[in-house]
């Protein structure tokens, strides 16, 4: 049931995104996977054949970072083959 609602959260959070990007003439193509985020991303994109991983980061230092035991984007950068290009992620989200 959890697996459910979170596959179809991030599929309207991929959908949201896909709509985004055809708004500015950006082709895209989706994928949803299921796993540890950071071996997902880097076993997809290589999967795939990426040239280059993008990821958003918020930027957190300190106790955040601590409590989020690192982040997503910092363990892919740390663990990719595949050159990644990291981006702070305003507050407001935009």
């Amino acid at each position: 049931m959890v697996v459910e609602r979170e596959e179809e959260r991030g599929e309207r959070a991929l959908d949201a995104a896909a709509n985004a990007a055809a708004e500015r003439g950006i082709e895209v193509e989706k994928h949803l996977r299921r796993g540890r985020p950071p071996e997902e991303i880097i076993d997809g994109a290589a999967a795939y054949g990426a040239d280059l991983i993008v990821m958003g980061t918020h930027g957190r230092t300190g106790i955040g970072r601590f409590l989020a035991a690192g982040s997503v984007a910092e363990r892919v950068v740390r663990h990719s083959p595949i050159p990644v290009l990291t981006t702070r992620v305003p507050e407001d989200g935009a």
